[in-house]
């Protein structure tokens, strides 16, 4: 007989939206009682965290939050989003300064992605190529716009097998999936695909 229990000593957050000001307070005062790290999002209004100097001006914001709420436990792990001006230079500066993950968000799929792309597709290949020469993660948040609720996801499983079966993707987390199509493609592809799980 084997033993099948799991131990986790202390979890992370692979997606958390801490917003900001009085709101990051909050947020990441309930973050830090429970997690060791969290990886923030960079989707804020009125302005998104979209390169390097973003995100360590948040970062900033972060620590100071975690100070006046006596919460300095938990480790933000920065993002940047990326939008059509993405470069490969503002990739890589960014991962010099720390960042570890680039969030695609599709135009207007979710909170302040107006800057978004159409679809993952359209990211270039010189962007993806930095990423993956610099180890830096690609978080995708995978629907579409405008179609029914419950089909958003799964109208994207086929820009996902093209992303990471026939472009220079770098490690690809597809975030909070909620449907058996996509769970299906990330148990059957390739060992660069993820996900997290709604």
């Amino acid at each position: 007989m084997t033993d099948n229990t799991l131990t986790i000593r202390q979890p992370d957050d692979f997606h958390v939206h801490l917003r900001n000001g009085d709101m990051l307070e909050e947020v990441i005062r309930y973050t830090a009682l429970v997690f060791g790290r969290a990886l923030v999002m960079p989707n804020l209004r009125p302005n998104p965290v979209l390169n390097g100097q973003d995100a360590m001006d948040y970062l900033r914001q972060i620590l100071a939050a975690c100070r006046k709420m006596e919460c300095e436990g938990c480790k933000a792990l920065m993002t940047i989003q990326i939008t059509a001006d993405t470069t490969p230079l503002m990739i890589r500066t960014a991962k010099m300064l720390g960042v570890v993950a680039a969030k695609f968000y599709p135009k207007h799929g979710t909170t302040n992605s107006d800057n978004g792309l159409a679809s993952v597709l359209d990211i270039p290949d010189e962007v993806l190529l930095a990423m993956r020469e610099v180890g830096m993660v690609l978080c995708v948040h995978a629907e579409k716009p405008g179609a029914f609720i419950l089909d958003r996801e799964k109208l994207c499983v086929g820009d996902m097998i093209t992303l990471v079966r026939e472009r220079p993707a770098p490690k690809v987390v597809w975030e909070h999936i909620s449907s058996r199509d996509a769970y299906d493609v990330v148990r059957h592809g390739p060992d660069k695909l993820f996900a997290t799980i709604a």
